[in-house]
């Protein structure tokens, strides 16, 4: 699921009335501004009128908010998000307008110049998501973002409409240079002598301070293409005549010269390249650091930058790679430039950045500032879309598991005219990819088996608002075809891609015979190439688009959701429905009492005003020949207390660290096993709660777990179906499962 809810938010969304808050934050306004009254936690030590009815760990009002925005004076009320997955795009509302009310004119102050901010126009904004009857930052999730593009000033209301980030990308990059041969180039010339260079593209330092050798750059006169290195007022230099497989030749005095860039890379990277490149410096400039090497009264870590009460990881989207610089701080061995960010973590006090071998002194209470310059900065051109403007961390995921291995080469001839389609056509949709709007970012998700996270929501007749009306619907025209046409390997002088593959599925047509004919999905692909494994990319994404959509996948138009169920829930996101409960036509069993299915959601339409959901879904397919599982969490004991409490600690080089509980926080009511290592002594029983590392069961085990023994998933069959439809588990060959669902290597 995109958006992970905290416990108070989720049990806020659950209850039977709810009043949905909107909030504004605008970059350099100290103010907030919500649709209904804004509230935080009140706690320990915070100061607060007495008199009111309040309780520590409560709720009351937080401080500069204004509960200004009004939805019948102009603020968007539908936000959209949809899928286009044969085409490897995602779309979603491109703006949104927030109507302010100008009351006492403090609205008409804060848009002036000068008054409150230098300019309104261009500043970034947020708008949150969340419940009067939440706390916010801490229960809020963004919905989306942007940067104010226009401002609207009419009697009493003030409209800001925001661009999404996403907008950045309706741009040109490499615009094509020309200029003319200033004398003669004849074979053998070493530098090229031209009128002009000032609009041909020249070398930028990355943020390590080296190079990036995925750009090249050449020009190109008559048939021939010249790569150089280096470039002054009128020459080319460092140059390599006849690259590319061309032929060096002679040329004469006002032949004319023009760009030609070379982009060499994973298309991921690449990706993200081209969003992040362009700034040629820090994504933020100046962001305040409370302290060197010291996190707290007890304890200094080396290398450290500490910030207090701030989630940094949260707050700007850094990554593990970015590049630091820190200026201001009283020591000098503080103040450093350029150096990569080895880890990220947070503490109950806030989060810190560790940089190995920084050699920072301890400093408290500093007055140093940090500048972060992304690593994906480094082409010299781009869209200069700062880190959270884009879900990287989602990009990294699916790279390092699935498409790490592919590469692409690219000959950038003329003006990229239109990056977002660039991106999604040339970069994702060959490798099986798709551009994603999640998380308010730009996102990323693949053509892949569905592996939904223990978080998965399941729908029935419960929650399903318009149950009786749903229709699923099996078409020829939507979400179905059964051939695949790859083109690639992309000319030097001409636009002619000379090779490719063809694949037909053969089961797709024994199944519909003469009755339908081939429907081709044609992927044109100017970045793969022979030489760098395009058959066998083009063929990997082939088999997965196929086994989705070779039978044409069901769909359904509009299944209608409260609000508490479906606001968190993205494109892109797998849910679960509860076939039989739903009395829903299943064709994997043939009857109206099938198993539970997976269902990818394709479209979401959100009322702002009235928290009316709807949303479209795609059958995944892959379930009719493949079942699919997640490994499930295991731990070690580091003390019992009695047979129905222990502790446990990290574990199988946990992701979450000490925080070995993260792994099983969404497994309240999951039935599990403790046991020793060689299974001398074991019991099982389910999991009540969770507090730190501390477990507690439901049942006594029958003995007090010790160190080194094991908590893990108990045996298949105690376990909830939607826990067997998400996680696998082991069957003996020559038999079913206990539910008489199929072993998995039957299959």
């Amino acid at each position: 699921m995109s958006f992970t809810l905290t416990e108070n938010a989720e049990l806020a969304s659950k209850e039977g009335s709810l009043t949905p808050n909107i909030v504004l934050e605008i970059d350099g306004i100290d103010t907030v501004f919500g649709s209904v009254t804004i509230n935080k936690y009140l706690v320990y030590g915070e100061e607060f009128s007495y008199g009111e009815n309040y309780v520590y760990g409560g709720l009351i009002p937080i401080a500069d908010q204004k509960s200004y925005i009004s939805f019948s004076a102009g603020t968007t009320t539908t936000i959209k998000q949809t899928l286009n997955i044969d085409r490897g795009t995602g779309e979603s509302i491109s703006s949104i307008t927030v109507a302010l009310l100008d009351k006492n004119e403090e609205i008409t102050d804060m848009i002036s110049p000068g008054n409150q901010v230098p300019e309104l126009l261009g500043l970034k904004c947020r708008l949150k998501m969340g419940f009067e009857s939440t706390a916010y930052p801490d229960d809020y999730i963004t919905i989306f973002r942007g940067n104010i593009n226009a401002i609207e000033a009419k009697p009493g209301v003030i409209l800001l409409k925001i661009l999404h980030p996403d907008n950045k990308k309706n741009s040109g990059l490499f615009i094509k240079a020309e200029t003319k041969l200033n004398g003669d180039c004849n074979i053998g010339a070493t530098v090229v002598t031209v009128d002009d260079t000032s609009d041909f593209f020249s070398k930028v330092a990355g943020p390590s301070g080296s190079y990036d050798g995925s750009i090249l750059y050449y020009v190109k006169i008559n048939d021939e293409v010249i790569q150089y290195d280096g470039l002054s007022g009128t020459q080319f230099t460092t140059i390599t005549r006849g690259a590319l497989g061309t032929t060096e030749a002679n040329h004469s005095d006002n032949d004319t010269v023009e760009s030609f860039i070379r982009l060499i890379d994973n298309p991921i990277n690449l990706a993200l390249k081209i969003m992040c490149s362009g700034k040629n410096g820090p994504y933020v400039s100046s962001h305040n650091i409370d302290n060197f090497v010291r996190l707290s009264a007890t304890s200094l870590v080396s290398d450290t930058i500490f910030f207090k009460d701030v989630n940094i990881e949260d707050d700007i989207n850094v990554i593990v790679g970015d590049y630091v610089t820190t200026t201001g701080a009283s020591s000098g061995s503080n103040n450093v430039s350029s150096l990569a960010i080895t880890s990220i973590d947070t503490t109950e006090d806030g989060s810190y950045l560790t940089v190995a071998g920084a050699g920072f002194v301890e400093e408290v209470d500093t007055a140093g500032v940090l500048a972060i310059r992304s690593q994906y900065d480094t082409l010299g051109e781009g869209l200069k879309m700062a880190n959270d403007e884009i879900d990287l961390l989602e990009h990294i995921n699916i790279n390092s598991r699935f498409t790490s291995t592919y590469n692409m080469d690219f000959y950038i001839k003329d003006t990229m005219d239109d990056i977002k389609t660039f991106i999604s056509e040339q970069l994702y949709n060959p490798i099986g990819c798709f551009s994603l709007p999640r998380k308010a970012r730009s996102s990323l998700g693949i053509h892949n088996p569905p592996l939904p996270g223990v978080n998965i929501k399941i729908f029935n007749d419960t929650n399903v608002r318009n149950a009786s009306m749903i229709k699923i619907e099996r078409s020829l025209t939507k979400n179905f075809f059964n051939a695949i046409v790859y083109k690639y390997d992309d000319l030097v002088l001409e636009d002619e891609l000379i090779n490719g593959l063809t694949t037909i599925d053969g089961d797709s047509k024994t199944r519909f015979g003469d009755n339908v004919g081939d429907k081709v999905l044609q992927i044109h692909s100017k970045g793969l190439r022979s030489d760098v494994d395009a058959a066998a990319v083009a063929a990997t994404a082939t088999a997965r688009r196929l086994a989705k959509y070779k039978f044409g996948a069901e769909s359904i138009r509009d299944m209608k959701l409260s609000f508490s169920d479906g606001f968190n829930l993205e494109v892109g996101d797998v849910l679960l429905l509860e076939m039989n409960n739903l009395k829903m036509s299943d064709i994997q069993s043939g009857t109206r009492s099938g198993a539970p299915r997976l269902w990818q959601i394709e479209n979401k339409t959100v009322n702002l005003k009235n928290g009316d959901i709807s949303i479209a879904l795609s059958d995944t397919n892959f379930s009719k020949d493949a079942r699919y599982g997640l490994i499930s969490p295991a731990s070690f004991v580091k003390s019992g207390s009695s047979g129905t409490q222990f502790v446990i600690e990290e574990s199988f080089a946990s992701t979450y660290g000490a925080n070995e509980w993260k792994k099983w926080q969404d497994l309240i009511g999951v039935s599990v096993r403790v046991r020793s290592v060689d299974f001398a002594t074991e019991g099982n029983s389910t999991i009540q709660s969770i507090s730190g590392n501390t477990m507690t069961l439901t049942s006594d085990l029958g003995f007090t777990p010790s160190a080194g023994m094991l908590m893990e998933f108990d045996v298949y069959g105690t376990q909830p179906d939607s826990i067997k439809l998400i996680y696998a588990f082991m069957s003996d060959a020559s038999n079913d499962f206990a539910d008489s669902s199929p072993a998995y290597n039957q299959f």
